[in-house]
């Protein structure tokens, strides 16, 4: 499975398996149903009521929105360590995405019983899944405000910069221009476009599938005086 540092929900939100100790993943883990998906499996269906939260224990979930003319849009690569689902649980409303297997992948089922037993016997594994809740939310309100008040090049530059502070390798993304176009909602030629002014500013390299930035202190103080 190719890597990919592109993630909506989760750009710099701890991940579940990080925030629990050893004991409240123990504990997690007896209530879930593990399931095994091969590359591009439906994990799960848009309006499917299902109630389900999931964990992604390895590869990842793809999260997409299929439009009436067939283009995608992805909310989210869920990987490993990421949680999801636990909003619907919560309000028992359909699912709003396709969840689509990324690679070879495993993923813990909570049903409702499950995940009952999380809000009344769990307290550790609720405040958890609050506090990743809540950056998740917060990340989401700064992405629709830069809708409506930032043009394409400086939108995707927040989202890679995003994304940096998360990366495994700090000047490094792995990720395809077809993925930030479908996440941020935008064409293949307006991602294109944007990727290349970033480029001419010395800002960034685009390699295959990755994206390099020589010098991330000064990328970031760009980004931050585009949107002081």
């Amino acid at each position: 499975m190719e890597s990919l540092a592109i993630d909506a929900i989760n750009l710099g939100a701890p991940l579940l398996t990080d925030v629990l100790d050893a004991q409240g993943l123990a504990r997690l883990g007896a209530l879930a149903v593990r399931r095994h998906y091969t590359d591009g499996q439906v994990v799960h269906e848009r309006g499917d009521a299902d109630s389900q939260m999931c964990l992604v224990v390895s590869g990842g979930v793809r999260l997409v929105r299929r439009r009436e003319d067939g283009h995608v849009v992805m909310l989210s690569v869920m990987t490993a360590g990421s949680h999801y689902g636990d909003t619907v649980a919560v309000s028992g409303q359909p699912r709003t995405h396709d969840g689509i297997a990324y690679g070879a992948t495993v993923v813990d089922h909570f049903d409702a019983a499950a995940f009952a037993r999380i809000l009344t016997e769990e307290p550790a594994i609720l405040l958890a899944l609050f506090r990743i809740t809540a950056h998740r939310l917060n990340v989401v309100i700064e992405l629709y405000d830069d809708v409506r008040r930032l043009s394409p090049t400086v939108r995707i530059a927040k989202v890679l910069a995003r994304a940096l502070q998360a990366a495994q390798v700090p000047d490094r993304l792995e990720c395809v221009q077809e993925d930030l176009a479908q996440m941020l909602g935008l064409s293949g030629v307006s991602v294109g476009r944007a990727l290349k002014d970033l480029q001419s500013l010395g800002l960034l390299k685009t390699g295959y599938r990755c994206i390099e930035v020589p010098d991330t202190a000064r990328f970031h103080a760009w980004v931050d005086a585009q949107d002081p």
